[in-house]
């Protein structure tokens, strides 16, 4: 109850207690002014929790563009990369070499393309003046191919069981001028 109620129904109770013969209609009275308060109170409950749903609801609108970006950004498809010659497997180590050679690539010479050689390929291509991106131009590929240093010769095992290169890969013309 509020202080206003509590005023009120104090002295609506003494008078019907004083007034034995009126009691009926006092307790009429007291119930009808009590509900009056309980329906004020009702009403003014109802009235902040509609201003507070209409503020979370302006809240919510003002951070829609916020959130349309954030979703964008999570859902945008990965930068396209740059076309890149498919290499066999010998080119890519043949790559590899031709980078180790030159003092950028100090990894295995396993012809995977992973992060190690595409920061030594971006490195390569900045000391040529092309632009660092990490993956290789055909002229680029056909360069380093051709400058690439004779493999080691593995041993009689490793050559029985060499990876065979994925079908559509074809051998890049190293008489290519480079850019």
């Amino acid at each position: 109850m509020t202080r206003l109620s509590k005023r009120l129904a104090t002295p609506l109770l003494c008078l019907s207690l004083c007034l034995p013969a009126q009691a009926d209609d006092a307790a009429r009275i007291v119930g009808g002014i009590l509900g009056a308060i309980v329906q004020e109170q009702s009403r003014q409950q109802q009235q902040r929790d509609l201003q507070r749903q209409q503020q979370y609801q302006q809240q919510q609108y003002q951070q829609q563009p916020q959130r349309r970006q954030q979703n964008a950004q999570r859902q945008a498809p990965a930068a396209p990369q740059p076309k890149q010659p498919r290499l066999s497997l010998a080119e890519r180590k043949a790559v590899q070499r031709a980078l180790r050679e030159a003092g950028f690539y100090g990894g295995a010479i396993d012809g995977a393309l992973g992060p190690g050689s595409r920061k030594a390929i971006a490195a390569w291509q900045e000391s040529v003046g092309a632009t660092p991106s990490g993956y290789l131009a055909p002229r680029q590929a056909s360069t380093l191919v051709a400058q690439a240093p004779a493999p080691d010769p593995e041993p009689e095992f490793a050559q029985d069981h060499a990876e065979p290169a994925p079908a559509g890969d074809q051998p890049l013309d190293s008489g290519a001028a480079f850019p």
